[in-house]
């Protein structure tokens, strides 16, 4: 990869991914991102790879035209994914398991707390009749 780097090549370094035989050109249409999301329209003459230059990190879901596919990391660092000759819709939203799984456990706390103030309540109430 340094010999890349060095060398200014427009290679990419792709992990766990399946090449192309052939690489077709891509030409963006519209382009929409946010924080934890990114959609792109695009069309393209052939089968290829669209790079995204965003920080590659699990919990990253990738849907092209309503069906789900792989993300690949490239150059260690960014996402890529397979991008299928024609004109197609990429979707990428972020959600982490984390996150969903600590918005259970935020919203368990707050009904125990509800429950508690509640049960606190009548207990004041009981004893003031």
């Amino acid at each position: 990869m340094t010999h890349i780097v060095e060398h200014q090549e427009s290679t990419v370094v792709l992990e766990n991914a399946t090449p192309p035989e052939s690489l077709g050109l891509v030409r963006f249409l519209t382009l929409s991102a946010k924080s934890d999301y990114l959609r792109i329209e695009a069309v393209s003459n052939g089968n290829g790879i669209l790079v995204i230059n965003d920080s590659y990190w699990p919990g990253w879901r990738a849907i092209i035209d309503g069906k789900e596919v792989s993300i690949w990391r490239a150059d260690y660092l960014v996402r890529a994914v397979p991008w299928p000759s024609g004109r197609h819709v990429l979707e990428m939203k972020y959600e982490p398991t984390e996150v969903t799984i600590g918005m259970l456990i935020s919203m368990a706390g707050v009904v125990a707390l509800i429950s508690l103030f509640i049960m606190e309540w009548r207990q004041g109430r009981k004893a003031s009749k």
